[in-house]
């Protein structure tokens, strides 16, 4: 027994995102959250967007609660998500397509297709193809960010339309194994349904444009909508592209104090044997909410960290709001953009949803002061809030459009 006192077999806390979860499988199950019901409602209304979010706000946990919830009887959705980079974009599209399709069925319609295209496969492999000696032929494709040649076939025979997908380079913008992975979807049978992805994580240094031609010529082949998971600094990328430009951008909804509780609880109670017990008081549980931004990621970070020093002290009873001060120390306190941050979701936030709003200067100072015990100058909160690109006017005071 890890913590005796409150019956826990293990820090539950040691991983705080879905896809190391997974990585190191440890499911702590899903909990809905109001991210989840927007995303829903968007495919509904079968309209393509993009949710924009911070790291660890929950946008991944989110498409797989919708990804479930379409399931039903038969899957009604292609989902790929977490994403470490292009590479495993096809890779996860592909055994999409495999779970959907079974091995029959696949390599079927991977044959019909091979058929019906070997002209264009073949004039492909003979334009981008080297040989060296007698036995080997090379990938010589001069866009492969990865620089390399790899072999598509072995002793001069032809290869078989699955092994062209497998055995091309790992890199984000194969144009044949971009085309190839498009052709089976647009044989598919089903077409219209919804494809939810999140943005991978190498965006921002490899460029928006190898996403952009990818996803209009799948949303072509597939005919379906398409429901995107993006951080900000993904989305400026993005949005400089013409495909993405005509996408309708949401906020992704921070997690409320509820839903963050409800997360917590979850996870401590798979890990618990016997009664359960919760280690946080309230006081403790309002502040790691409100400390944390309502980043579940941040949240659960903070929960961890105050959770191992309960057990480094053989703590008897629940943590205090002091006890969490001390142990935090220099994280207690916000930082001056985390305060700004916090104090712009606070006028944002109406009813649990976000809404534009036009805020005097004067009261974003008072309200930093109050909130946060944080002093700064007008000009400094008008200087946050340019770098943040709000909209600015006088009324007569100066006043600034958050969103």
């Amino acid at each position: 027994m890890w913590y005796p006192k409150f019956n826990l077999k293990e820090n539950p806390f040691d991983f705080t995102d879905r896809a190391t979860e997974k990585e190191y499988n440890k499911d702590f199950g899903l909990i809905d959250t109001k991210g989840a019901v927007k995303v829903l409602s968007m495919i509904r209304a079968n309209t393509s967007a993009i949710f924009e979010g911070p790291k660890g706000c929950g946008k991944s946990t989110a498409l797989e609660l919708v990804a479930l919830s379409l399931w039903g009887d038969d899957k009604i959705s292609f989902a790929v998500i977490g994403p470490r980079s292009f590479p495993l974009l096809y890779e996860s599209l592909r055994n999409e397509l495999l779970e959907m399709l079974g091995e029959k069925v696949y390599s079927e319609l991977s044959a019909s297709v091979a058929h019906t295209y070997r002209k264009e496969l073949k004039r492909w492999c003979y334009r981008h193809t080297v040989r060296k000696g007698e036995t080997e032929t090379y990938c010589n494709y001069i866009e492969c960010q990865k620089r390399k040649r790899c072999i598509l076939w072995e002793g001069g025979n032809p290869p078989k339309f699955e092994e062209i997908i497998k055995a091309l380079p790992l890199t984000f913008d194969c144009s044949l194994k971009r085309w190839t992975t498009l052709r089976l979807y647009e044989h598919m049978e089903k077409k219209g349904l919804p494809f939810l992805l999140d943005v991978p994580d190498d965006l921002v240094e490899t460029g928006a444009k190898y996403l952009s031609r990818f996803l209009v010529e799948l949303r072509k082949a597939s005919r379906g909508i398409i429901i995107l998971m993006a951080t900000r600094e993904q989305y400026q990328k993005l949005k400089k592209t013409e495909a993405f430009a005509r996408y309708l951008r949401r906020d992704f909804p921070l997690l409320d104090k509820e839903e963050l509780v409800k997360i917590c609880e979850g996870r401590l109670k798979k890990v618990t044997e016997g009664e359960f017990k919760m280690p946080f008081d309230e006081d403790s549980l309002n502040y790691l909410c409100e400390s944390s931004g309502r980043n579940p990621r941040e949240f659960l970070r903070r929960c961890g960290i105050v959770l191992q020093n309960m057990t480094d002290v053989n703590r008897k009873s629940p943590s205090t709001l002091n006890f969490v001060l001390n142990v935090l120390g220099s994280e207690a306190n916000l930082s001056e953009l985390d305060a700004f941050e916090a104090t712009v979701r606070d006028f944002l936030t109406v009813e649990g949803e976000y809404k534009p709003v036009w805020v005097k200067v004067k009261l974003l100072v008072a309200h930093l002061k109050d909130r946060y015990n944080l002093e700064i100058k007008d000009s400094r909160v008008g200087w946050l809030c340019k770098n943040k690109k709000f909209d600015h006017k006088y009324s007569p005071d100066s006043e600034w459009r958050l969103r």
